[in-house]
């Protein structure tokens, strides 16, 4: 960068999937996020959220494979909700992740995972930008949306959240049989995304790998 060589180290967001679903606490465990701050390693440290570059980003790490558990289901929902409201609500921007997403775009999953569809409710209400999901192995790139309160569906609406995933980076590709309406790009093939905060405005680029179609 303007004639000076730099060696970078990129940092690693790391979320609970279903291959980790009998060890849960590896992030605490592995990499020692502490999320709560006890000095505890514990499944409350699987979701917590921080800011990037002061106020401009806030992060949200959650942890999808806790819907199975009522009661932490319950707790990181309520803590979710909380910090959009507040903390969230003084950053620029607001981004997202988890594993598994909240309407497959493909018929290889259950067509809704209706605890993850529930959270777009929120996600709209408080504000929320972006958010990644994975599992299905494929390129997914929603127009904004919201959930539907008629059927387990999006729509398309002005202010609304992005939706991009869903996870296919080495891992066995699935079929992206499920085309809707909200969609601007749905592919099967690996790839990745790069996000640029530039002024106000976020540049979403899906990058795909040499040999996939349409790659450059």
């Amino acid at each position: 960068i303007n004639g000076v060589s730099y060696k970078f180290i990129p940092g690693l967001i790391v979320n609970v999937g279903n291959h980790e679903d009998n060890d849960k606490q590896f992030v605490c465990k592995v990499f020692g996020a502490d999320m709560d701050k006890n000095g505890t390693c514990s499944n409350r440290d699987t979701y917590g959220a921080f800011n990037i570059n002061g106020n401009q980003l806030r992060i949200y790490n959650l942890n999808s494979q806790l819907r199975t558990s009522a009661a932490e289901h319950v707790a990181q929902t309520d803590w979710m909700k909380a910090d959009l409201a507040a903390a969230g609500a003084q950053a620029q921007w607001r981004m997202g992740a988890y594993h598994v997403p909240a309407l497959p775009r493909t018929s290889a999953k259950p067509s809704v995972t209706a605890e993850m569809f529930a959270w777009g409710t929120h996600f709209y209400d408080l504000k929320m930008n972006f958010i990644f999901e994975s599992d299905s192995h494929l390129l997914k790139v929603t127009a904004p949306v919201k959930p539907s309160t008629t059927s387990n569906d999006y729509v398309e609406v002005a202010g609304g959240t992005v939706y991009l995933g869903e996870g296919a980076w080495g891992a066995p590709l699935r079929a992206a049989d499920r085309p809707a309406s909200w969609l601007l790009d749905l592919y099967m093939g690996y790839n990745f995304n790069i996000l640029q905060l530039v002024g106000d405005q976020v540049q979403v680029i899906s990058v795909l790998f040499e040999g996939e179609a349409g790659a450059t």
